[in-house]
């Protein structure tokens, strides 16, 4: 398990358990004097950020939804989360790409540009970089998995 360490000793600045899934909504931390974003606020971003998981999500889209400029939105996006925005969108793109991997047979191509990777490619480097180990490869584990359950 890793954890980031705090900047500072402060009561708001909690050590970030790394290891929670990414696909579970995230909840503000408690206790914090500091401007966080409400439960509403991270389930409307969710919201916003699952019904346009194809195309090009931009961190100002994500602030005029909730009404903050941008350098305040990231600010208490990242206090709240413990990632930018940038992050969290594509943890969430691929957590959704799994999902699909695992309850489909489609190419990963169609996966790719459904879940707004440009291409093939792109969602390799990402979901690689995220997991340690290939789409095709996490997706053959994972039935392998599956099946030795049947």
């Amino acid at each position: 398990m890793q954890t980031i360490q705090p900047r500072s000793s402060s009561v708001c600045h909690k050590r970030l358990n790394t290891d929670i899934p990414f696909w579970e909504d995230v909840s503000p931390t408690k206790g914090c004097r500091k401007t966080l974003l409400s439960v509403r606020q991270i389930r409307n971003l969710n919201t916003y950020i699952d019904e346009r998981m194809a195309t090009r999500i931009r961190t100002m889209d994500l602030a005029a939804d909730l009404g903050l400029s941008v350098s305040h939105f990231s600010r208490i996006f990242k206090q709240t989360t413990g990632t930018s925005p940038r992050i969290y969108i594509l943890r969430r793109r691929i957590a959704g790409a799994c999902a699909t991997m695992l309850l489909s047979d489609l190419h990963l191509t169609d996966i790719a540009y459904m879940y707004g990777f440009c291409d093939q490619s792109h969602f390799n480097r990402a979901f690689n970089f995220a997991n340690g180990i290939s789409p095709l490869e996490w997706r053959r584990v994972q039935r392998k998995v599956v099946s030795s359950f049947r």
